[in-house]
This record gives C-alpha cells, sequence and structure tokens, in this order.
C-alpha cells in the first residue's frame, strides 16, 4: 500500500499536470471554437492556441508564485532558476539535443505509427490545407512559438522540476520529462517528443539553470515552426 507521504506526493504531481492539460485544452479547442465563431481567418488561427496558451500559462505561474511565496522567501528570478548563460554549458547542451533530436528522427524512421509528428487528436482548427501563409504569419508564428517555449519552461523546469527534485530526489527529471510529454497529448502524440523532453529535463537538472532549458526549447520551437511553415507554404 502506497503510504500517505508518497500519496500526497503523486497527486500533487498528477495536479500540476492536469493543470497544464487544462490550459492546452481551453487554448487548443474551447477558446478556438469561440474564435471561429467570431468568424477570425483561418490562417491566423494557427497562431491562437499558442498565444492564448502563452496568456493562460503565465498567469497560472504569477498564482501558483505567489501562493507559495507565502512559504518560501525566494524572488522570481531565484526560485524559477533563471541564472547567468555560460558557454561551455550551453555547447554541451545543444550538442545533446541535437544528438538526442536525431535519435527522436531515426526512431520515427522505423516506427511511424509511435513517431508521428502530426496532431495526435483531431483539431477543430479548420484550415484550408490549400491556404498560403503571409509574411505576418510567417514572422509571427516562429515568435509566439519562442514566446512560447519561455512560458513552458518557466512552468515545467522553473517551476514544477525544483519541487520535483525536493519529492523525488534524483529521479525527479524522469518524472519531469515524462509528464511534459504526457502533457502535449492533446495537441501531439507523447511518444513522438518524448527522447527529446527527457533530455531537456535532465539538462535542467544537471545545470540547475531554466536559463539554459529555454535556450533549447526556443530552438526546437524554431525547428518545429519552421517544418510547420514549410508544409503550409
Amino acid at each position: 500500500m502506497i503510504e500517505v507521504s508518497k500519496r500526497k506526493k503523486i497527486l500533487i504531481d498528477i495536479f500540476f499536470l492536469l493543470l497544464i492539460i487544462a490550459i492546452v485544452y481551453l487554448s487548443n479547442f474551447f477558446f478556438i471554437e469561440i474564435l471561429i465563431k467570431l468568424s477570425i481567418e483561418s490562417d491566423l488561427l494557427i497562431l491562437a492556441p499558442t498565444i492564448i496558451f502563452i496568456f493562460l500559462t503565465s498567469l497560472t505561474i504569477f498564482i501558483l508564485y505567489r501562493y507559495e511565496r507565502v512559504k518560501v522567501a525566494l524572488d522570481f528570478s531565484t526560485r524559477l532558476r533563471l541564472k547567468k548563460l555560460k558557454f561551455k554549458e550551453i555547447i554541451i547542451s545543444l550538442l545533446t539535443y541535437l544528438i538526442l533530436l536525431s535519435l527522436q528522427g531515426l526512431l520515427a524512421m522505423h516506427s511511424p505509427d509511435f513517431f508521428v509528428f502530426d496532431s495526435y487528436l483531431t483539431s477543430p482548427v479548420p484550415i484550408d490545407p490549400n491556404i498560403k501563409i503571409g509574411v505576418f504569419i510567417s514572422i509571427c508564428l516562429p515568435i509566439v512559438m519562442t514566446l512560447g517555449a519561455v512560458i513552458e519552461e518557466l512552468y515545467w523546469r522553473g517551476f514544477i522540476l525544483p519541487l520535483q527534485e525536493k519529492r523525488w530526489g534524483k529521479f525527479g527529471w524522469v518524472l519531469n520529462g515524462l509528464f511534459w510529454s504526457t502533457s502535449h497529448f492533446l495537441v501531439l502524440n507523447p511518444l513522438s517528443i518524448l527522447i527529446v523532453s527527457l533530455g531537456i529535463s535532465f539538462i535542467g537538472h544537471k545545470y540547475q539553470n531554466t536559463s539554459l532549458t529555454i535556450v533549447i526549447h526556443i530552438l526546437n520551437n524554431l525547428i518545429f515552426s519552421y517544418i510547420l511553415l514549410s508544409q503550409l507554404q
């Protein structure tokens, strides 16, 4: 039987996972349906989910930090592990990321049914596949995806990872990576990002620096933006 303390730890982790899944659902489904009813242009809907996600997640981080600050007397940057970047750490982390990304790509080639890059669930956004993406979207998408990466890292590696390390010790980063990849299941097959997810969580754990994982995540999202735009051109 699971001890009460361990049961509480698991429930808290599940709560944070369900919280972000709820935000993703609101961003990608509920609010998008509202925008569709308002007759928003379909190409602009490409940006809408991430913009809504950025706003809701930022609000969530702020609320959680204000609530926790009653017990933890740490300033925002210290609590979220926002430190100066070191050149050596950046190079090692980038190489690690690129190796893991290549490995994930190889696995996707041999197991396409399990490692897909398309949405895991059908999106309600009626984007015309023949639409020609304009300059506005081509410029704004990478910017929005970059902001999304920053906010996501502040939540998962800045706020959640330290808590998981405190509860689960040296294996906290594994749970963090698993939960982070799982949180994407509404819009993406978690298996398609599992390897990179674990890699970014490990980097955050090893160097205790969210600024570093933000850089890696931004690079990852810019690659994703390039692939998405190339598919929509």
